[in-house]
Order: structure tokens, then C-alpha cells, then sequence
């Protein structure tokens, strides 16, 4: 499967465990699965330097990007491991 294909698969599973987790507080996914399928996802946009525009981890480090207070979904520890 293409990066961009996996990409687009990855970000509805993390978006639709994000909000049975939060918002319902019923999670569907593992801690660990969670973390694998969001580490993948990160590792997929590193790599190809592509972000789209519905993915979480994206949109978490653009908006650390316009202000220098990390929010609620992104540890101030996270934005130093990546590499864009």
C-alpha cells in the first residue's frame, strides 16, 4: 500500500477511537493499538513530508507551530522528536 493510502486509512481509525474514547468514554482500541496506528501515522508524515489536513498529529503540530503553549492532545516533550 502507497504512504499516502495508508495515511488516509490510519487518520478515521485514530479520529473515530479519539472520539469513543473522549467524547464517549468508551475506547474501541487498545492503549497500545492507539499508540501503534498514531506512531505510524507520524512516522508516515515524517517520511514523506506529506500532512493531511485531517490528520490529528498534523494539526497538533501546526498549532504548536502558531503558538509556543503546547495544547491538551500534544506533550511539550513530542514536538522535539520530529523532524520537519
Amino acid at each position: 500500500m502507497n504512504p499516502i493510502s495508508r495515511m488516509k486509512e490510519l487518520i478515521p481509525k485514530i479520529l473515530d477511537a479519539d472520539t469513543a474514547y473522549y467524547k464517549l468514554d468508551a475506547p474501541v482500541l487498545s492503549d497500545r493499538e492507539y499508540d501503534q496506528l498514531y506512531d505510524e501515522l507520524l512516522q508516515l508524515e515524517r517520511d514523506t513530508g506529506i500532512i493531511l489536513g485531517s490528520s490529528r498529529p498534523g494539526n497538533c503540530w501546526r498549532a504548536l507551530r502558531k503558538s509556543a503553549t503546547p495544547g491538551p492532545c500534544c506533550p511539550p516533550q513530542r514536538p522535539n522528536r520530529w523532524k520537519i
